[in-house]
This record gives C-alpha cells, sequence and structure tokens, in this order.
C-alpha cells in the first residue's frame, strides 16, 4: 500500500494546489468539473454519468475483477466566500480569488479521491467490486447531495453504501476519528423581517425604535434554547447571523429591521419533540408576544437545511475493527456530538453510510476553524486520507458483497475481509 500511495502521490499534491488557487463556488464549480474529468479520463476512466440536478458533479466508477458490492466514495466541490476579509498572504497554496476561499477542505477531499481514483486503476486486476466516484458539487449551499439523491443516479449505479472523509482541524495528522449513530446536528435557517413605524432620532417615541426592538428580539431567540429546553437532552442551538436595521441617516430611526441566522439541533425544528411544541412554534409564540407588546408586525421563515448526519453503527462496528487491523494510522473513536451540519446526511437517510474525520494538524498548520480565512492543512495528511479511503473501498465492496439477512444486526457478510 505505502508504494502505491507514494506512486499517486504528486496527483493529488497537483490537484490540490490547482483546486485552492481556483476556489468556485456551490453549482458554479465549472473549473473543478472539467479539470477532475479531464484527470480521471487520463486515468483510463471511461464512463462518466450525470445527476440532471447537479450538472457541474462529476460521477464515475471503476468495475473490479471480481464480483463485489458497489459502494461510492463521495468528496465536495465548493469553496466558500470570505466576510470582508482575504485568504493571509502566507498561505501556500493561496487563492488566486480574492473573497473566495477553499477553508473546509474541499479541495482536499477531491484531490485525494482524484488519487484514489488512478490507485484503483493501479489495482483494478485485484479489486472486489465496483467504486463509484461522487465528486460532489454545492456541499455549503442548498442542492448538492438532495439533489443527487433525488436524481436516483446512485440508485441507477447499485450504490449500497457511501464513505466520505473530512478534514479536521486540531486533529493530528495520522489519525482519523470516527463516531457512531447520529453524531452531526441538523440545520435549518430563519429570516424574520420587523415592520413598525420610523421617527427622528430626536423623538424615539414617536416611532417603533426599531433598533432597540430588534435588539430585544436577538437577545431573545439567542436565549431560548438555554432557558426553553432541557439542554443536555434536547440540544439545540440558535445563532444570529444577520441583523440589518439601518436608516442610511444617523439622525432617522429605521422604521424596519432584518434578523437571520441558523437553528442546529437533532430534531425535526418543525414537528413536536417528545409531545412539546415545536422548535418553531416555541419562537413563533415568543414573536407574538414582542409584536403584542412592542406594537411591531413581522414576517418569520424558518428552511430547513441538512438533517442530522448519521453513521450506520453496524457499518462502523465492522469498518473500524478492519481499519485497526489494516490501516497504518490511528483510529480513534468517540461518542461526541457536534451541532455542525453536513449535506452528507441525506446519503446517511437512504444508504449504510460512514463519515470519517481526518487529522489534519501538525506543527503550526491545520489548526485554524473551517470557514475561518485562517484555515489550512498540512500536507503530511495527503498518504494517509489516500490510503484511508482505498482501504474504506477495498473493506466496502467485500463487506456489502452478500447480504445475510433484512435485520439491522447481522446484515453484512464479508468475503475476504
Amino acid at each position: 500500500m505505502e508504494e502505491l500511495v507514494r506512486s499517486v502521490l504528486p496527483v493529488v499534491q497537483d490537484a490540490y494546489f490547482y483546486l485552492h488557487e481556483n476556489p468556485e463556488l456551490g453549482d458554479e464549480e465549472h473549473l473543478a468539473s472539467a479539470y477532475i474529468e479531464q484527470r480521471l479520463r487520463a486515468f483510463g476512466y471511461t464512463e462518466f454519468f450525470q445527476a440532471p440536478s447537479a450538472p457541474t458533479a462529476v460521477i464515475s466508477r471503476i468495475v473490479g475483477a471480481e464480483a463485489g458490492a458497489t459502494i461510492a466514495l463521495r468528496c465536495e466541490l465548493d469553496a466558500r466566500k470570505l466576510s470582508n476579509a482575504v485568504e493571509p498572504e502566507g498561505h501556500e497554496p493561496r487563492s488566486k480569488i480574492d473573497g473566495l476561499m477553499h477553508n473546509c477542505g474541499h479541495d482536499m477531499h477531491t484531490a485525494i479521491l482524484l488519487g484514489v481514483a488512478k490507485a484503483l486503476q493501479l489495482q483494478r486486476a485485484t479489486l472486489t467490486g465496483t467504486v463509484v466516484l461522487l465528486f460532489q458539487p454545492a456541499e455549503e449551499t442548498v442542492g448538492g447531495a438532495p439533489l443527487i439523491v433525488a436524481d436516483g443516479i446512485l440508485d441507477t449505479l447499485g450504490v449500497t453504501a457511501v464513505f466520505a472523509q473530512h478534514c479536521e482541524p486540531d486533529l493530528p495528522v495520522g489519525v482519523v476519528g470516527i463516531e457512531p449513530g447520529t453524531f452531526l446536528a441538523g440545520s435549518a435557517y430563519f429570516q424574520l423581517d420587523l415592520s413598525g413605524s420610523g421617527s427622528h432620532a430626536a423623538h424615539p417615541e414617536d416611532g417603533s425604535d426599531m433598533p432597540v426592538v430588534a435588539s430585544e428580539v436577538v437577545r431573545m431567540l439567542s436565549a431560548i434554547p438555554g432557558r426553553t429546553f432541557d439542554i443536555a437532552n434536547r440540544p439545540v442551538v440558535i445563532s444570529i447571523t444577520k441583523l440589518v436595521c439601518d436608516s442610511l441617516a444617523l439622525n432617522v430611526i429605521a422604521p424596519e429591521a432584518t434578523i437571520a441566522g441558523t437553528v442546529r439541533s437533532f430534531e425535526n425544528p418543525f414537528q413536536e419533540f417528545e409531545g412539546k411544541p415545536s422548535i418553531e412554534e416555541i419562537i413563533r409564540k415568543r414573536l407574538d408576544g414582542l409584536a403584542a407588546s412592542f406594537g411591531i408586525s413581522y414576517k418569520f421563515e424558518l428552511r430547513a437545511g441538512s438533517p442530522p448526519c448519521r453513521n450506520d453503527e453496524d457499518l462502523f462496528t465492522e469498518v473500524v475493527s478492519r481499519l485497526r487491523k489494516q490501516w497504518d494510522g490511528e483510529v480513534v473513536t468517540k461518542t461526541d456530538r457536534y451541532m455542525n451540519s453536513e449535506d452528507f446526511a441525506f446519503y446517511t437517510e437512504k444508504y449504510p453510510c460512514l463519515y470519517v474525520s481526518l487529522g489534519i494538524a501538525k506543527n503550526e498548520l491545520g489548526t485554524g476553524g473551517c470557514h475561518t480565512k485562517e484555515f489550512t492543512i498540512h500536507p503530511d495528511c495527503m498518504p494517509f486520507g489516500i490510503s484511508l479511503m482505498l482501504e474504506l473501498a477495498h473493506i466496502g465492496t467485500r463487506l456489502l458483497a452478500v447480504p445475510r439477512a433484512a435485520s439491522l444486526k447481522g446484515r453484512f457478510s464479508c468475503v475476504d475481509c
């Protein structure tokens, strides 16, 4: 394995530099898609499949010499906007487009999967089953995973499980973390428009005093989880990420305000929870009270993002035991849950899945948080990421080859694992 990984490492290094220097937003990953398809064709891939609703996706497959299961390896293509910032000068590689940056590791995930694609071609004679390579667009926006699932292309290809890895800041190079069960929260996003009357700044009593009202609403929303729920058993986070109340003049109090943000939870925010009101209902009741108290009106919209993300417990048990024997890094298992969300969750709703955190920290690199301009990756994580995904491909295509039973327990039978 070590020699194979070393042979494809230049592919990963080149791809990482190209993708990081040329970031693209969700559903706009045209350069990335063209680059990936060109590289795959150069490796000998000839089959490419369309997801009509996700045109920048690149989906291909390799069929092994031996019969086995069909599994998918997924990565993401899109970068993110930086809020009033540019990537620091000292980063190498560095984005060539000010205001856009791969600061969540998607460029590394994609680069590693390209290296794995080449390695699988070199191993084709000993490969069991079929590996679908899923280069997914638009993870950071609505549209990537759910549209691919809805298009049914994975069902058409016979996919029985999906695997992915994600760069994890502060986790050391050479270490991966895996949690069984539901480990990432679901997301929802809201916009709240407040309407009242404006006034001269010298006479706030003549209007709704909207900046003060908006401040009260922000305080109320932020306090709901900790003061309304049994937060230890019903974790919820409500975060305000946008507040606009601008009269365009310093001596005028605006009549309107817009507040927006996100709700994170392990429950459906639109449905009752164990006989108690839903998150949405609680928010609306609080807003009704504030609106009546301040004499204003409001419009509140809450839209669903990703559902909670879940690692299949049986797949976790079977794969982790084999990784610990076969993989050259350290596997750390935890039972932590995180309020982050990921659209990989849409795959986990339909297929047995495993989502693995890849350590990227070494020396001074790999410690900056995701979605910040300080985010970096230590290049020494590349060999571990390649070998990890290769092991997942080989384990998955053998492990899922022969279903033993319809029950959750004992549903996998391993062929030459």
